[in-house]
């Protein structure tokens, strides 16, 4: 449904594009949070290194959900359930989150990072029960991030950082020749010993998110007293919590 200026109402013109389970889904987070999902547009400028720049993006506010678009122009039904599975596991299931202390843009950036990875090793299999296989999309997606990480100038920290994480949500792209190339790759740049354990430690830890995350900051050197939990409670938006002990 193509839309040339913001529609009216915004909830209203999305749910009249999403099936009848994907609207369940999102009527069933706007019942906890007691607040409709708020749609709107990313104000953030595309990178042009992201591999999929016209997807949506969701946060949790003080009102609760909101799923950012790119454009009123068409919607695509599976990038929308993504972000409601996101949403769904921060409001309705109040999963603790991984946020910085500081308000630098450069930290939100790095606990956002964490943060996407995790949730994808749980929500990303969901999203078959809504009718749809994601792993062509993720097997783009991380063979255009794989293609481009020598490439790129990162320091120390960012390599390892998009290397650990990288490596950790690989098997959601189904693919064991991408998974050969990538195993390659770490292999020749001396990390592919400590991305396997990582990996293993991730899995494993997956029914305790809060104990992923403070292994995750261990794994890369990001002090426990620079990052905190947050849960989404509707009463008092939100509470925070020290990292556990890893």
């Amino acid at each position: 449904m193509k839309q040339n200026s913001t529609p009216s109402k915004p909830r209203d013109w999305l749910f009249a594009q999403l099936p009848d389970k994907q609207i369940g889904l999102a009527e069933a987070i706007e019942r906890k949070q007691r607040n409709p999902l708020n749609i709107c547009l990313r104000e953030d400028a595309i990178s042009p290194t992201d591999p999929n720049p016209d997807a949506p993006a969701c946060y949790v506010s003080r009102n609760g959900g909101v799923i950012q678009l790119r454009s009123w122009g068409d919607v695509s039904v599976n990038a929308v359930t993504h972000e409601l599975l996101h949403l769904e596991r921060y409001i309705e299931n109040s999963i603790p989150q991984l946020t910085p202390k500081s308000s630098s843009e450069e930290r939100w950036k790095i606990t956002s990072d964490i943060e996407n990875t995790l949730e994808h090793l749980s929500i990303v299999p969901l999203e078959r029960e809504y009718g749809f296989d994601p792993a062509p999309y993720w097997r783009a997606t991380f063979k255009s991030n794989w293609d481009n990480l020598l490439e790129r100038d990162f320091n120390e920290f960012a390599l390892k950082k998009n290397a650990m994480l990288g490596y950790t949500t690989l098997p959601l792209a189904e693919d064991a020749q991408l998974e050969a190339q990538v195993s390659k790759i770490l292999d020749e740049i001396g990390f592919l010993e400590e991305a396997v354990e990582f990996r293993s430690k991730m899995n494993r830890l997956k029914p305790e998110k809060a104990k992923q995350l403070a292994y995750v900051c261990k794994s890369l050197g990001i002090s426990r007293g620079d990052v905190e939990l947050q849960r989404y409670f509707p009463q008092n938006w939100a509470k925070k919590y020290p990292l556990p002990n890893s």
